[in-house]
C-alpha cells in the first residue's frame, strides 16, 4: 500500500509543481492526504503554535488560518516548504517526506 500510496502522491506533486509548495500543498491536501485524528487537547496545541507562530511573524490577519482545516493546511505547508528547497526537492522526495511524516490518504 505504501509504494501506491506513494506514486499516486509523487503524481500529485508533479502536477502542482508549477504553483510552488503552496500550490504542491493545496494539492496535497485537496487529494485527501491527512495526519491521523489527534486528541482534542494536540489539536488545540497546535492551533496555538500555529497562531503564535503567525502573530510572531507580523503576518496581517486577514492571511491568518479561519478553522482547523487551514491550521492543518499550515501544517502541511511548513513540511512541504522545508521540503521544496532541501538538496533534492524532487516530487518524489516531497512524498516520500510527507508519507514518513505520517500523511494517509483519508479513507485508506
Amino acid at each position: 500500500m505504501m509504494n501506491s500510496n506513494m506514486f499516486e502522491l509523487t503524481k500529485t506533486i508533479k502536477a502542482a509543481v508549477s504553483g510552488g509548495s503552496s500550490g504542491i500543498t493545496d494539492a496535497i491536501f485537496a487529494a485527501g492526504y491527512r495526519k491521523p485524528d489527534r486528541s482534542v487537547e494536540d489539536a488545540v496545541m497546535l492551533t496555538i503554535e500555529t497562531l503564535a507562530g503567525f502573530e510572531g511573524a507580523d503576518i496581517p490577519w486577514e492571511q491568518w488560518p479561519k478553522n482547523l482545516d487551514g491550521i492543518l493546511v499550515n501544517e502541511l505547508n511548513e513540511l512541504v516548504e522545508v521540503e521544496c528547497h532541501n538538496a533534492d526537492g524532487s516530487a518524489a522526495h516531497i512524498a516520500k517526506a510527507v508519507l514518513s511524516a505520517g500523511y494517509r490518504k483519508v479513507g485508506e
